[in-house]
């Protein structure tokens, strides 16, 4: 804390190809990235959201001296369609967004895992099951707790969804600050 690092750091990447192509790409890296101290990273998880978390990842830097790791997934951002919300249009970090609200448990998710939760609970809902779909947006050290924290504790069930296969990965740092602190919550392992 005697000095500050403010510069934003964009990958691209979350391609699905497993780690094939370079930097970022398979979403190989999320973990180690989720493990510095100190160091934010955002996953949008569709076009619209990109521009807003951006501006305010560079304003973040900018004022207040914090690093940044801006993880774009490509993939979802070519094939989905935003609009533009003005110049000043920002999304705080470490505000997750509750996508759907279900009855049956709840998912954590990120980047471009989003839609995939979303196109599989169609599915689901032909089966009568219903889920609470989280956004997160941020992880690591602004990971929203206080919008995590009421659902596990009214759904008892919780569903990390990642695309990393590793562990020290995004998730089972997840999953771990929701056993560590949150265990008593759950009805059933995460």
């Amino acid at each position: 804390g005697q000095f500050g690092a403010g510069l934003v750091i964009r990958i691209q990447g979350m391609n699905r190809l497993g780690g094939v192509g370079g930097i970022g790409h398979g979403n190989v890296i999320l973990g180690r990235l989720t493990a510095i101290p100190g160091i934010r990273v955002v996953t949008p998880a569709d076009a619209s959201e990109a521009g807003p978390l951006l501006r305010e990842s560079i304003r973040l830097a900018q004022e207040h001296d914090e690093p940044v790791i801006f993880l774009e997934p490509i993939m979802e951002l070519n094939t989905s369609f935003g609009y533009y919300q003005g110049k000043d249009a920002r999304i705080p970090l470490g505000e997750a967004q509750v996508r759907q609200e279900g009855r049956d448990f709840v998912v954590l998710t990120y980047g471009n895992n989003v839609p995939l939760v979303e196109k599989a609970q169609e599915e689901w809902g032909k089966m009568g099951i219903s889920a609470t779909i989280i956004n997160l947006r941020t992880l690591g050290v602004a990971t929203d707790w206080a919008t995590i924290v009421p659902w596990i504790e009214k759904l008892g069930k919780v569903m990390i969804l990642e695309t990393e296969r590793k562990t020290g990965s995004a998730g089972a740092d997840l999953s771990a600050g929701i056993a560590e602190h949150f265990f008593r919550l759950l009805d059933a392992p995460i």
